[in-house]
């Protein structure tokens, strides 16, 4: 009768060659949601050739913030010179019935940013104005995802056009601005950060209005257009809609290494 010891087998594999299982554990990346951090404004209800458009930083902005800064400005003949470090975004000129221009620009704040921003114009003006916002949560490699402008015909009602975003977590941002002096009701679902005229006590024509929106966009795809409506004095105007880009939060890998030992092989014995 043939009988094995399955504990004490010469056969047993030494265990310096135990077999190793090499595990790879890596933790998917992440995008990080957009917030609004704070906005800052300002106008003029007039502005000579060669003026300029002065816009306070935001309340708290730190290093590594976002901002994005809209300037609207009629007529048309007068453009805009952004400060040191702003990148232009979207500009957009109405040139029909009374004329105006709207720019957006964006800046990533460094560790010494001025207390205010100036805006220089070439050409004299009849109104301007400008707006800051701040975001933390941004790629300040690539703070843009998307963008898209577009004019707007004589209404009090002004549509920014859909973009369709690539990362979950941006923050849309849609810019409004028309030929007149009034007030703004923000796009459904989104919240008011700016909402500035150049002149009249906003109760009136002439001049000109900038509202400025935001809204976090937890999914990726089209956002769908967004109307701002004015409180009165329908005429032409400009919208801009920017998505910020979420930042992306990578994970280091994780390496767990397993030492795993061969079954032990049985010897024969007899008895």
């Amino acid at each position: 009768m043939i009988k094995f010891d399955l504990n004490n087998s010469p056969w047993n594999v030494p265990r310096i060659f135990c077999a190793a299982l090499l595990l790879l554990l890596i933790v998917d990346s992440a995008q990080a949601a957009v917030a609004f951090r704070s906005a800052a404004n300002n106008r003029q209800s007039s502005t000579a050739s060669g003026g300029t458009l002065t816009v306070n930083k935001p309340t708290g902005t730190i290093s590594g913030d976002v901002m994005l800064a809209s300037i609207a400005v009629v007529t048309n003949t007068s453009t805009v010179t952004a400060p040191a470090g702003w990148v232009l975004v979207q500009s957009t000129n109405q040139a029909t019935g009374n004329t105006s221009r709207l720019y957006t620009y964006y800046k990533v704040a460094g560790a010494a940013e001025p207390a205010s921003y100036a805006w220089t114009f070439s050409g004299a003006n009849n109104g301007t104005v400008a707006g800051i916002a701040s975001f933390t949560g941004v790629d300040t490699a690539s703070p843009i995802d998307v963008s898209a402008s577009q004019t707007t015909a004589s209404s009090t009602s002004h549509t920014a056009p859909s973009v369709t975003t690539t990362v979950a977590g941006d923050m849309l941002v849609t810019i409004h601005s028309f030929a007149s002096s009034r007030t703004w009701t923000p796009p459904g679902g989104m919240t008011e950060a700016v909402d500035r005229y150049s002149r009249n006590g906003g109760t009136g024509g002439g001049g000109v209005s900038l509202g400025m929106n935001y809204e976090a966009r937890p999914a990726t795809g089209a956002t769908g257009t967004r109307t701002a409506v004015a409180s009165g004095s329908a005429d032409r105007g400009s919208t801009h809609s920017i998505a910020l880009r979420a930042v992306v939060v990578v994970t280091p890998p994780v390496i767990l290494v397993f030492m795993i030992p061969p079954p032990r092989l049985p010897r024969p014995l007899t008895g």
